[in-house]
């Protein structure tokens, strides 16, 4: 700081003109690194500084100077003084902010239960609630359900011949039955048109097979079935497998559809995977498909998961190997197989035409 102060003063001295210190001749261009004296020439400054004593007082001035720059560079800096607390942004208004953090709170409360309690996904996108809409009851899928086109839903066979049989009208909504074919057609073509993959999927059947007055084209009946899996419908994944026309999304739909919950395709898939047809065998992966199967009240699955687990197929890391082991695997094959006998017993009484795979 001190040498900034004496750059100062000396450009301040060469800018005044000033007389010499020893002579007093005007314009002394000399200055003394005390910058008090000014000289108009060497001869001047030597007679000052040895003759005059000036140079033992310019060392007296440049200690001094020293002293109070070291003096001033040792003291403690001074803290910065506290900032201000500003405050920005509207005040409060009376029980605004209360009202925001209660409905936040309830959404927060509401988003937790969804996530501990979520909505169950449907089986199949034909399914409503898994139940039959008429009786309530869960659907048996051995036994083959009656779509209804004019209000496209699926009822089960029992309400349908209590209901349609007698009154000729739709078991559900009550309307009556189609005067021809191309009322129904109409009907299908208007759900269609609505993107109800019930409709897409009957409406694709009757292509595949030249039904209801309609002209038999695989390709319309393939677009159909592909937008209607598209839209989530397992029954529209299992019907594209089977008309596809090649192995490969033969057994593409058909896990679709049995990721979808279908029984029929799961029970199909197993069947796959147990046999090695079209995929690599694997009896663990047969196990899992049979059992979601079984699971959902199939009769071919719960008798044929019962005789895996009989002759311990598809059962890895399932049971210990002990004799324990062997005993809750057994009790488990029972069970299925005894699953199986009483699902037998409601065929009593069914005509063959409700049931799943027997012929119209």
């Amino acid at each position: 700081m001190s040498s900034d102060l004496e750059k100062a003063t000396k450009k301040l001295f060469k800018s005044v003109d000033k007389p010499c210190t020893v002579c007093g001749v005007d314009s002394a261009k000399l200055l003394c690194v005390c910058s008090i004296a000014r000289y108009c020439s060497k001869v001047c400054q030597t007679v000052d500084w040895k003759e005059r004593g000036h140079k033992k007082v310019c060392s007296k001035i440049k200690a001094a100077r020293e002293a109070e720059a070291k003096k001033r560079a040792e003291a403690p800096t001074p803290p910065p003084s506290p900032p201000r607390d500003v405050f920005y942004g509207p005040a409060p208004r009376s029980f605004a902010d209360d009202v925001r953090a209660r409905i936040a709170a309830e959404h927060e409360a509401a988003r937790a239960r969804r996530e501990r309690n979520p909505e169950p996904e449907a089986l199949d996108a034909w399914v409503d609630d898994t139940r039959c809409p008429v009786c309530l009851e869960d659907w048996n899928v051995n036994f083959k359900a009656t779509f209804f086109s004019c209000c496209y839903k699926r009822v089960c066979s029992a309400c349908t011949r209590k209901v349609h049989a007698k009154s000729g009208k739709c078991a559900l909504c009550r309307a009556p039955a189609c005067l021809d074919d191309a009322e129904q057609v109409a009907r299908l073509r208007r759900g269609v048109g609505q993107q109800n993959a019930m409709a897409m999927a009957q409406l694709a059947q009757a292509f595949a097979c030249g039904h209801i007055g309609l002209k038999k084209s695989k390709k319309k009946a393939l677009a159909l079935l592909k937008r209607g899996t598209e839209l989530g419908s397992g029954i529209a994944a299992i019907q594209l497998a089977r008309i596809a026309g090649n192995q490969a999304d033969f057994v593409a739909y058909h896990i679709l559809a049995a990721q979808r919950g279908n029984a029929e395709a799961q029970f199909h898939t197993a069947a796959m995977y147990i046999h090695g047809r079209l995929v690599p065998k694997d009896e663990d992966e047969a196990f899992k498909w049979m059992k979601l199967a079984a699971e959902q009240g199939h009769l071919g699955a719960n008798f044929q998961l019962g005789e895996m687990l009989n002759d311990n197929r598809g059962c890895t890391g399932r049971f210990e190997a002990s004799e324990a082991g062997a005993i809750e695997r057994y009790m488990e094959a029972t069970r299925y197989i005894e699953a199986a006998g009483a699902i037998l017993k409601t065929y009593e009484g069914v005509d063959k035409r409700d049931i799943v795979g027997e012929a119209t």
